[in-house]
Protein backbone atom coordinates (compact mmCIF):
# COMPACT_ATOMS: atom_id res chain seq x y z
CA UNK A 1 0.00 0.00 0.00
CA UNK A 2 1.13 3.82 -0.90
CA UNK A 3 0.21 7.08 1.26
CA UNK A 4 -0.77 9.26 -1.56
CA UNK A 5 0.23 12.99 -1.48
CA UNK A 6 -1.57 14.92 1.05
CA UNK A 7 -2.03 17.99 -1.53
CA UNK A 8 -4.22 15.41 -3.34
CA UNK A 9 -7.91 13.93 -2.82
CA UNK A 10 -8.36 10.45 -3.39
CA UNK A 11 -10.82 8.59 -5.46
CA UNK A 12 -12.71 7.34 -3.13
CA UNK A 13 -12.55 9.61 0.09
CA UNK A 14 -15.82 11.33 0.30
CA UNK A 15 -18.22 11.91 3.40
CA UNK A 16 -21.51 11.66 3.62
CA UNK A 17 -22.62 15.07 2.85
CA UNK A 18 -20.59 14.05 -0.46
CA UNK A 19 -18.18 16.19 0.38
CA UNK A 20 -14.16 15.23 -0.85
CA UNK A 21 -11.46 15.03 2.45
CA UNK A 22 -7.76 14.00 3.75
CA UNK A 23 -7.38 10.61 4.83
CA UNK A 24 -5.08 10.31 8.03
CA UNK A 25 -1.15 10.65 7.41
CA UNK A 26 -1.22 7.14 8.81
CA UNK A 27 -3.79 5.94 6.65
CA UNK A 28 -2.80 3.75 3.58
CA UNK A 29 -5.58 2.19 2.13
CA UNK A 30 -9.22 1.12 2.79
CA UNK A 31 -11.35 -1.62 3.93
CA UNK A 32 -14.51 -2.26 2.47
CA UNK A 33 -18.14 -2.59 4.00
CA UNK A 34 -21.03 -3.47 1.90
CA UNK A 35 -24.12 -1.08 3.05
CA UNK A 36 -27.36 -3.61 3.22
CA UNK A 37 -31.50 -2.74 3.31
CA UNK A 38 -31.26 -3.32 7.55
CA UNK A 39 -28.91 -3.51 10.14
CA UNK A 40 -24.69 -2.10 10.19
CA UNK A 41 -22.82 -2.31 7.12
CA UNK A 42 -21.43 -6.01 6.27
CA UNK A 43 -17.69 -6.33 5.84
CA UNK A 44 -16.71 -7.95 2.17
CA UNK A 45 -14.32 -10.07 1.57
CA UNK A 46 -12.20 -11.53 -1.61
CA UNK A 47 -10.09 -14.90 -1.88
CA UNK A 48 -7.48 -13.96 0.83
CA UNK A 49 -10.13 -12.73 3.53
CA UNK A 50 -11.58 -9.07 4.53
CA UNK A 51 -11.23 -6.79 0.82
CA UNK A 52 -8.38 -3.96 1.43
CA UNK A 53 -8.21 -1.51 -1.30
CA UNK A 54 -5.16 0.55 -1.57
CA UNK A 55 -5.94 4.48 -0.88
CA UNK A 56 -5.21 5.15 -4.38
CA UNK A 57 -7.95 2.78 -5.97
CA UNK A 58 -10.78 4.24 -7.83
CA UNK A 59 -14.21 3.49 -8.38
CA UNK A 60 -13.62 1.31 -11.57
CA UNK A 61 -11.38 -0.86 -9.33
CA UNK A 62 -13.72 -0.57 -6.57
CA UNK A 63 -16.36 -2.17 -9.41
CA UNK A 64 -14.21 -4.87 -10.22
CA UNK A 65 -13.51 -6.02 -6.37
CA UNK A 66 -16.85 -5.74 -5.01
CA UNK A 67 -19.40 -5.03 -8.15
CA UNK A 68 -21.69 -2.42 -8.27
CA UNK A 69 -23.40 -1.07 -4.58
CA UNK A 70 -23.27 1.17 -1.38
CA UNK A 71 -20.14 1.08 0.67
CA UNK A 72 -18.42 2.47 3.74
CA UNK A 73 -14.78 2.64 3.49
CA UNK A 74 -12.58 2.30 6.94
CA UNK A 75 -9.21 3.97 6.61
CA UNK A 76 -6.48 1.48 7.48
CA UNK A 77 -2.62 1.80 8.40
CA UNK A 78 0.00 -0.42 6.98
CA UNK A 79 -0.36 -3.08 9.68
CA UNK A 80 -4.01 -3.26 8.22
CA UNK A 81 -5.64 -2.23 11.50
CA UNK A 82 -7.98 0.81 11.66
CA UNK A 83 -7.33 4.43 11.84
CA UNK A 84 -8.55 5.44 15.24
CA UNK A 85 -10.66 8.47 14.88
CA UNK A 86 -10.36 8.54 11.15
CA UNK A 87 -13.55 9.14 9.76
CA UNK A 88 -14.71 6.92 7.09
CA UNK A 89 -15.48 7.76 3.12
CA UNK A 90 -19.09 6.73 2.08
CA UNK A 91 -19.25 5.82 -2.05
CA UNK A 92 -22.19 4.85 -4.13
CA UNK A 93 -20.73 2.48 -7.29
CA UNK A 94 -23.56 2.75 -9.74
CA UNK A 95 -24.52 0.19 -12.39
CA UNK A 96 -23.96 0.10 -15.84
CA UNK A 97 -24.84 -1.43 -19.15
CA UNK A 98 -22.86 -4.45 -20.49
CA UNK A 99 -21.17 -3.24 -23.30
CA UNK A 100 -22.32 -7.13 -25.63
CA UNK A 101 -25.83 -5.55 -25.05
CA UNK A 102 -24.96 -2.05 -26.20
CA UNK A 103 -22.98 -3.63 -29.32
CA UNK A 104 -26.23 -5.64 -29.84
CA UNK A 105 -28.75 -2.77 -30.08
CA UNK A 106 -25.84 -0.88 -32.20
CA UNK A 107 -25.93 -3.55 -34.75
CA UNK A 108 -29.81 -4.03 -34.74
CA UNK A 109 -29.99 -0.91 -35.83
CA UNK A 110 -27.28 -1.00 -38.33
CA UNK A 111 -29.26 -3.60 -39.69
CA UNK A 112 -32.18 -1.75 -39.86
CA UNK A 113 -30.82 0.84 -41.42
CA UNK A 114 -29.19 -1.17 -44.68
CA UNK A 115 -32.53 -2.62 -44.95
CA UNK A 116 -34.46 0.50 -45.40
CA UNK A 117 -31.74 1.54 -47.52
CA UNK A 118 -31.81 -1.88 -49.74
CA UNK A 119 -35.76 -1.37 -49.92
CA UNK A 120 -35.38 2.20 -51.25
CA UNK A 121 -32.54 1.34 -53.97
CA UNK A 122 -35.25 -1.44 -55.17
CA UNK A 123 -37.97 1.18 -55.28
CA UNK A 124 -36.04 3.80 -57.12
CA UNK A 125 -34.73 0.92 -59.46
CA UNK A 126 -37.95 0.13 -60.55
CA UNK A 127 -39.19 3.82 -61.14
CA UNK A 128 -36.42 3.70 -63.39
CA UNK A 129 -37.38 0.70 -65.43
CA UNK A 130 -40.65 2.05 -66.23
CA UNK A 131 -39.49 5.56 -67.24
CA UNK A 132 -37.15 3.96 -69.62
CA UNK A 133 -39.91 1.86 -70.73
CA UNK A 134 -42.10 4.61 -71.52
CA UNK A 135 -39.68 6.87 -73.01
CA UNK A 136 -38.82 3.94 -75.79
CA UNK A 137 -42.46 3.85 -76.69
CA UNK A 138 -43.02 7.13 -77.04
CA UNK A 139 -40.02 7.25 -79.36
CA UNK A 140 -41.79 4.47 -81.52
CA UNK A 141 -44.64 5.94 -81.62
CA UNK A 142 -43.40 9.50 -82.41
CA UNK A 143 -41.00 7.55 -85.31
CA UNK A 144 -44.27 5.67 -86.44
CA UNK A 145 -45.85 9.12 -86.70
CA UNK A 146 -43.39 10.94 -88.38
CA UNK A 147 -43.09 7.90 -90.88
CA UNK A 148 -46.75 7.93 -91.66
CA UNK A 149 -46.54 11.88 -92.30
CA UNK A 150 -43.37 11.34 -94.83
CA UNK A 151 -45.55 8.62 -96.91
CA UNK A 152 -48.44 10.70 -97.03
CA UNK A 153 -45.97 14.09 -98.27
CA UNK A 154 -44.60 11.17 -101.06
CA UNK A 155 -47.91 9.97 -102.56
CA UNK A 156 -49.14 13.41 -102.91
CA UNK A 157 -46.67 14.31 -104.45
CA UNK A 158 -47.20 11.53 -106.75
CA UNK A 159 -50.57 12.68 -107.33
CA UNK A 160 -49.40 15.81 -109.07
CA UNK A 161 -49.56 17.93 -105.76
CA UNK A 162 -45.92 19.45 -105.55
CA UNK A 163 -46.55 23.41 -106.56
CA UNK A 164 -49.72 23.03 -104.47
CA UNK A 165 -48.03 21.56 -101.49
CA UNK A 166 -44.91 24.33 -101.77
CA UNK A 167 -47.12 27.17 -101.73
CA UNK A 168 -48.63 26.07 -98.44
CA UNK A 169 -45.21 25.05 -96.40
CA UNK A 170 -45.26 27.86 -93.45
CA UNK A 171 -42.66 30.20 -93.43
CA UNK A 172 -40.98 32.66 -91.12
CA UNK A 173 -43.08 33.39 -88.59
CA UNK A 174 -46.49 31.21 -89.88
CA UNK A 175 -43.48 28.40 -89.33
CA UNK A 176 -42.70 29.43 -85.66
CA UNK A 177 -46.02 29.85 -84.41
CA UNK A 178 -47.46 26.53 -85.98
CA UNK A 179 -44.99 24.34 -83.46
CA UNK A 180 -42.25 22.33 -82.98
CA UNK A 181 -41.81 18.65 -83.25
CA UNK A 182 -44.82 16.06 -84.01
CA UNK A 183 -47.82 18.23 -82.80
CA UNK A 184 -45.86 20.68 -85.06
CA UNK A 185 -46.32 18.24 -87.98
CA UNK A 186 -49.77 17.21 -87.52
CA UNK A 187 -51.05 20.61 -87.64
CA UNK A 188 -48.95 22.06 -90.56
CA UNK A 189 -50.59 22.99 -94.14
CA UNK A 190 -48.22 20.60 -95.67
CA UNK A 191 -49.49 17.58 -94.03
CA UNK A 192 -53.32 18.10 -94.22
CA UNK A 193 -52.86 19.41 -98.28
CA UNK A 194 -51.46 15.63 -98.54
CA UNK A 195 -53.55 13.86 -96.64
CA UNK A 196 -56.12 15.34 -98.96
CA UNK A 197 -54.56 14.42 -101.94
CA UNK A 198 -54.09 10.86 -101.10
CA UNK A 199 -57.68 10.87 -100.85
CA UNK A 200 -58.43 12.35 -103.94
CA UNK A 201 -56.15 10.17 -105.48
CA UNK A 202 -57.98 7.18 -103.94
CA UNK A 203 -61.14 7.91 -105.38
CA UNK A 204 -62.41 5.69 -108.79
CA UNK A 205 -62.06 7.24 -111.74
CA UNK A 206 -64.94 8.35 -113.39
CA UNK A 207 -66.31 6.67 -116.44
CA UNK A 208 -66.47 8.12 -119.51
CA UNK A 209 -69.34 9.69 -121.12
CA UNK A 210 -71.80 7.64 -123.73
CA UNK A 211 -71.42 8.33 -127.56
CA UNK A 212 -74.48 10.63 -128.63
CA UNK A 213 -75.71 8.42 -131.48
CA UNK A 214 -77.74 11.78 -132.75
CA UNK A 215 -74.12 13.27 -133.73
CA UNK A 216 -73.17 10.56 -135.72
CA UNK A 217 -76.10 10.60 -137.75
CA UNK A 218 -75.29 14.31 -138.48
CA UNK A 219 -71.98 13.51 -139.67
Amino acid sequence: MQHVDSFQYPALAWTREGQPFHPAPRCVGWRVFRCVTRGRPTLVYDAEGPLHLDLDCDFNALRECAGPGRYVLHQVDAGGSDVADAPAAYVTVPERESRPQANQNGQAAVQLALATQQQTIEVLSGLLTHLVNGTATLQKATAELLASGSDAVSIASGAGLPEHVAALMPKGDDAAKGGSGLEGLLNSPVVASALMGLAQAMQPPKPAPAPNPERKAES
